[in-house]
């Protein structure tokens, strides 16, 4: 039987205790409370089984819900749910357009506890489609599904007409683990939503944690906790493929396979989509550790157009921030990454910056620490790529080679105070290949081997710098 709990229905006490429905209040828990709040509505209905389940979310969906006045599914605390049976569902015009183990429609959010499981128990590739949205719960595909999460393919999510809250679109406060491709993916889908959740254990080889592709669009990716995913220097901890994303903001990303951050404009979209690109408007507060290769990686026609401000960046297994600027956005922004301003970018097996290419332009605000690379140079500027510092208070130091290194046509700007290029293992600022270099108010004392070595047909200006030895060849 089929619980709605609802201001209509009878209200009772028994033994003192509240009864909606004749169930008790005390048994709801903290994210159910939470998600009536979320979605402003007292529309729910209790899952009793799993044979019940689909049933239940169909219901929601066609009896129950609208598009400003969503129902809830709540799977009850410990609760644990074994799918062995994935199929095309379909009721009443509403069909989840895939073979999947359950369907979320849209209007509905399907709401678990924290001792809520929803588990693969046999092959399958989706594991859980998302119209609608997803509070809470575990899902895990066992090692057996390729994504425990995903959104439907084509489905464009609308905020309601308050703009208070959106109805669907959102993934929130789950805990999402063992798929062989992905934890939670959206492909093709407008407006979603993935924060607040734990994403964790998928080691398999090409696995990511959140992965957003084909022209969608994230407007927030944010507060997501992601660690132990993928292996052998693949598998990213978030992944936007010819996509874009308002905010990925406040994430913790640990002990990936491959990088912490990931873009993607090699897979050919001609399929699925036009957008040839990736956009990233905000990246902030992200803490990235552990990358089996970069911390962030931006290819071809990747670019961050806002802010990228207060990253901590450490311990990447190649670079801590990778830059493939070789093609030219499309678009007036002509910076990879527009606005740095207090991150922190250090211990790096390689560099902790690798800028290449001549549409590489990068742009410094104050406050940034870049320090402690272990093999290679803090800063490498390649192939025409351009570095400039426009703030005040950067600090480039503690690094096995040059704080930073120029090559093949890459020129360098510095003309603001407290700009600290220090204790690197050989020089300040190297130059090789044709590079240029023009710093002002610059400090770059207390480094090995002094504070520049210029190399054949390279430029170097300096204007009112503190440096001890600049070696020409």
């Amino acid at each position: 039987m089929k619980r709605l709990l609802s201001a209509i229905f009878a209200v009772l006490f028994v033994a003192g205790s509240l009864l909606v429905n004749g169930v008790a209040a005390e048994a709801e828990g903290k994210n159910l409370t939470a998600a009536k709040k979320a979605y402003d509505t007292d529309k729910v209905i209790v899952n009793e089984s799993l044979d019940s389940l689909q049933s239940d979310l169909f219901e929601a969906a066609l009896n129950n819900s609208s598009d400003n006045s969503p129902c809830i599914v709540y799977i009850p605390a410990k609760t644990t749910y074994v799918v062995k049976t994935a199929k095309a569902y379909k009721k009443g015009g509403i069909e989840a357009g895939y073979t999947v183990g359950l369907y979320v429609p849209e209007n509905v959010v399907l709401v678990g506890e924290a001792s809520t499981v929803i588990k693969a128990g046999k092959e399958m590739k989706r594991l859980v489609m998302v119209s609608g949205s997803v509070y809470g719960g575990k899902y895990d595909g066992a090692s057996k599904a390729s994504f425990p999460l995903s959104f439907k393919n084509g489905t464009t999510f609308e905020k309601t007409k308050s703009g208070t809250r959106q109805v669907d679109g959102n993934i929130e406060y789950v805990d999402a683990c063992g798929a062989t491709s992905c934890c939670i993916k959206a492909i093709s889908c407008k407006n979603i939503r993935i924060c607040n959740n734990n994403i964790h254990d998928s080691k398999t080889r090409n696995t990511c944690g959140i992965s957003i592709m084909y022209g969608s669009l994230a407007t927030s990716i944010s507060k997501n906790t992601i660690t132990n995913i993928g292996s052998e220097k693949y598998g990213s901890g978030i992944d936007i493929t010819h996509a874009s994303a308002d905010n990925v903001n406040n994430n913790t990303i640990s002990k990936t396979g491959g990088h912490g951050i990931s873009t993607d404009t090699e897979q050919s979209p001609a399929s699925k989509t036009k957008q040839s690109y990736v956009r990233i408007t905000n990246m902030k507060g992200n803490k990235i550790s552990k990358a089996g290769a970069h911390g962030i990686w931006l290819e071809k026609r990747c670019y961050v157009t806002g802010s990228f401000s207060s990253n901590t960046i450490t311990s990447s297994g190649s670079c801590g921030i990778a830059v493939q600027g070789t093609h030219k956005y499309p678009g007036d922004n002509k910076y990879v990454i527009k606005s740095m301003t207090s991150n922190t970018i250090k211990s790096s097996k390689r560099s902790n910056i690798s800028l290449t290419g001549k549409y590489g332009l990068m742009r410094f605000g104050k406050n940034n620490i870049v320090s402690d690379s272990v093999e290679q140079s803090s800063i490498v500027v390649d192939e025409n790529a351009k570095l400039y510092i426009v703030g005040t208070g950067n600090k480039i130091k503690g690094s096995a080679q040059y704080g930073i290194y120029l090559k093949n046509g890459a020129y360098l700007k510095s003309t603001y105070k407290k700009t600290y290029i220090q204790e690197n293992g050989k020089y300040a600022i190297g130059l090789a290949s044709g590079s240029k270099a023009e710093l002002k108010y610059a400090t770059l004392t207390n480094n090995t081997n002094g504070s520049a070595y210029v190399g054949s047909g390279c430029t170097l200006k300096l204007t009112s710098c503190k440096t001890n030895k600049v070696v020409r060849a």
